[in-house]
């Protein structure tokens, strides 16, 4: 089994809700804990690992 704790958890409550036993809104939430953490950046950061990533 190579799914993480979050893969299971979300599959799990998918399948809970799809069944009638967990309400669109719980869903919802549990989806939000799931989402991976969105690095912050400068404006200048972005445009710089932009550049960076290109192949010329």
């Amino acid at each position: 089994m190579n799914k993480s704790i979050g893969e299971v958890v979300h599959e799990t409550a998918l399948g809970l809700h799809e069944a009638g036993a967990m309400k669109q809104k719980t869903l919802r939430e549990i989806e939000s804990l799931c989402l991976p953490q969105v690095k912050k950046r400068e404006p200048n950061q972005v445009d710089f690992e932009a550049q960076v990533g290109k192949k010329t």
